[in-house]
């Protein structure tokens, strides 16, 4: 018969709470629009910068420019049809650092091209903005 120790879960929560997290990367719609691993690398350089008060919000989703298309069928029945000419992303970013008294205006970009091409202009895009807050805030 084994005898285990009895550990202390007060320790491990203590160890959490104590983390010294910084400025959270909060990603609101599609992720998987962001290159594999390039979610997990923009959260890490958000760390970097501010305290765990600050948040750095970033938008993503599709958008699609269409063109009427003719349906005989759906169109007899009043029904407008469409067809996707061309998909795009949308990049919405914005912070808010309270520890700095600090919010920006949402700056929006949007990317067309390739799917590989969308997710590595879109990543890119909101690795230069956290450099910018990142330049920004240590200046000051």
């Amino acid at each position: 018969m084994k005898i285990l120790p009895i550990t202390d879960n007060t320790q491990q929560s203590n160890i959490s709470n104590n983390a010294n997290f910084k400025a959270k990367l909060k990603i609101h719609g599609q992720k998987d629009l962001l290159p594999r691993t390039g979610l997990k690398r923009l959260k890490n350089k958000a760390n970097l910068l501010g305290t765990k008060d600050d948040i750095i919000h970033i938008g993503l989703w599709n958008s699609y420019i269409t063109e009427p298309t003719s349906n005989s069928f759906l169109n007899a029945l009043g029904v407008p049809t469409f067809k996707i000419k061309e998909s795009r992303t949308n990049v919405n970013m914005y912070h808010c650092f309270p520890s700095n008294n600090s919010t920006d205006e949402i700056s929006e970009k949007v990317f067309g091209g390739t799917t590989k091409e969308q997710k590595f202009s879109a990543y890119k895009t909101i690795w230069k903005y956290i450099d910018s807050l990142k330049e920004k805030f240590e200046t000051k």
